[in-house]
């Protein structure tokens, strides 16, 4: 690792724009080009780019895949190790992503390069391209997580049974995991299933490679193979602890391995790495209606019995030698988001209650305090500006547009059962036609991985998350590469 370093270009270091490009690159895209050309040369071949989300990772690797494409130069040794070991050489570079975004990847490649530059084959839906050949001949592969999960995750016993055992059939000339915070749980079937791709080169593209603690990184150095620390106890031993050699290790593996720059980032003659219109974040503190403080109170009441007759049930039966389970953490969990939804709307939970005394409160048709204060917010807006609304409860969102409809905005939502091409098609709606959509409200999950809403630029966040993470995610949505207008949060 030290030994790579030494060759590792500067960060004025950039690389001119692939033939194929129907664009210009921005500086920091072609600097971003520099540093992948040189990590795919190194072993293990790839890394990870981190930039800041909103700064172009999609079209850095498109640009990538066809600086590579032009310059033909796979290793030749890597190839026939591949062809000794039976499986099929291919030439494509495997784009794994959320299926929300697989079509807006397909989308950036249709604008962004010169017509029949690269053969772009969608390994999804039920009609997808199961022949290993065919899918070899391609240029790039866009799939999904899910698929990955069903067709590489199998035991050997299953291949076997298997007719046509697709992905892991082929060696891939590289794999891209785009939002690849999605195998952060190294022990998911997911992550699992990720990780048996083969391919030549492997990169991971996210804007928030740590979410939750260094357990997030290992399992990107696990996915790029980066020994010894792929090995758990290895990690364990040697970089996840107070040491400080374990930190000066973990400092050198990012140096090595990731590339991050961030939207207030200047480059050397002290310009930004992107111009972008100003940002404005404002918290907005409500008052609860009478009729949501009765409800809040009384689910504060109960919780707080409930737990104490846990407390003094645990007791006595310790006393008297019997051992018992609390109820924990869970249910502690389970109450905090009935207060939580009681906030937002009484309708989230109702199910919860008797609600007989309190009846028209809990229809959805009734304004609650937040819904209120958006609706009056949002109709004051709509005759300059669009916006996107994000709630981690689709039920929440179907309450949002209901209210909005009522009041003849124009709206439309983004949830996970939305299909890719449907997502996509209201996607381009409400950033490109005029007439279209006014309102978009977004589920905070479905909206926080990728999704481009530069057509709005008023983001209101309806309930707040246990991760900022996913919030800052969502902000980014509106708050990128192209966005025009200042934009508040």
């Amino acid at each position: 690792v030290h030994r790579q370093l030494d060759s590792c270009p500067t960060k004025e270091d950039e690389v001119d724009d692939p033939e194929g490009l129907v664009i210009s690159l921005m500086l920091h895209q072609r600097q971003a080009l520099a540093w992948l050309t040189w990590r795919e040369a190194q072993n293990p071949a790839g890394g990870i780019l981190a930039d800041d989300m909103g700064l172009g990772k999609t079209l850095t690797m498109i640009s990538f895949i066809l600086l590579q494409r032009q310059k033909g130069d796979t290793d030749q040794k890597k190839k026939q190790q591949v062809e000794q070991s039976g499986l099929i050489l291919s030439n494509a570079t495997l784009v794994v992503a959320p299926a929300s975004l697989i079509y807006q990847w397909s989308n950036e490649i249709k604008r962004r390069c010169s017509p029949r530059t690269l053969k772009v084959v969608m390994h999804h839906g039920p009609q997808r391209e199961t022949n290993p050949h065919k899918l070899s001949k391609a240029d790039i592969v866009l799939t999904t997580y899910d698929i990955v999960r069903r067709e590489a995750g199998l035991s050997d016993a299953e291949r076997k049974n298997k007719a046509l055992y697709e992905m892991p059939a082929t060696d891939s000339e590289r794999v891209i995991l785009d939002e690849a915070h999605a195998i952060k749980n190294h022990k998911s079937q997911t992550a699992v299933a990720i990780c048996r791709l083969r391919a030549l080169s492997r990169w991971a593209l996210t804007g928030t490679p740590i979410q939750n603690n260094l357990l997030d990184v290992y399992s990107l150095i696990r996915f790029l193979r980066c020994s010894p620390f792929d090995e758990y106890k290895v990690w364990k031993r040697q970089v996840d602890n107070t040491s400080a050699k374990s930190q000066k290790r973990l400092q050198l593996l990012v140096k090595t391995l990731l590339l991050r720059r961030t939207k207030d980032e200047s480059d050397s003659s002290g310009r930004k790495l992107v111009s972008l219109p100003d940002k404005t974040s404002q918290t907005h503190e409500l008052t609860l209606s009478s009729d949501e403080r009765k409800v809040y109170d009384k689910i504060y009441q109960q919780s707080r019995f409930s737990f104490l007759q846990d407390y003094l049930q645990r007791q006595e039966d310790k006393e008297a030698g019997i051992e018992t389970n609390p109820k924990g953490r869970g249910q502690m969990l389970l109450l905090l988001l009935r207060l939580r939804q009681c906030c937002s709307h009484l309708s989230l939970m109702k199910a919860a209650l008797e609600t007989e005394s309190l009846g028209k409160a809990f229809q959805t048709s009734a304004p609650s305090s937040k819904v209120g204060k958006s609706r009056v917010a949002l109709m004051g807006l709509i005759s300059f500006d669009c916006s996107v609304i994000v709630s981690q409860w689709t039920s929440m969102l179907d309450i949002m547009e209901q209210h909005l409809k009522t009041e003849g905005l124009r709206c439309a939502t983004i949830k996970g059962n939305i299909k890719p091409e449907t997502r996509a098609e209201l996607v381009d709606q409400f950033n490109s036609d005029p007439k279209g959509f006014e309102v978009m409200l977004v589920s905070l999950r479905a909206g926080g991985v990728g999704l481009n809403l530069i057509g709005g630029n008023h983001l209101f966040i309806i309930d707040l998350h246990w991760n900022p993470a996913l919030e800052q995610q969502a902000a980014d949505r509106i708050y990128r590469v192209g966005q025009t207008k200042d934009v508040f949060i």
